[in-house]
């Protein structure tokens, strides 16, 4: 049930944004940070972060995403001001 409701939210992403990229974050691959991932995308692009802890300090995005986790991801502020910062 899970993985149907999910491949949905990916097809709904994919429809709404056929011109945008998927960007995948993971421990193995070539993409492996969330900041990274945040940095070489465009515009409209969806950055997919795969389960696991990162603990990247504050995210700031300066153009529109969409941010997707799979399998439960965690964003490990470590007790800073904060983990995510929208640019304008």
């Amino acid at each position: 049930m899970k993985k149907g409701f999910f491949l949905f939210l990916i097809t709904l992403v994919c429809i709404g944004n056929s011109y945008a990229n998927i960007h995948k974050v993971c421990s193995t691959c070539p993409t492996s940070t969330i900041t990274e991932a945040i940095e070489i995308a465009q515009a409209h692009d969806t950055i997919l972060i795969s389960e696991g802890v990162y603990s990247e300090g504050l995210l700031t995005i300066d153009k529109p995403l969409t941010l997707l986790g799979q399998d439960f991801p965690v964003l490990d502020g470590k007790l800073k001001n904060g983990l995510l910062k929208n640019h304008d």
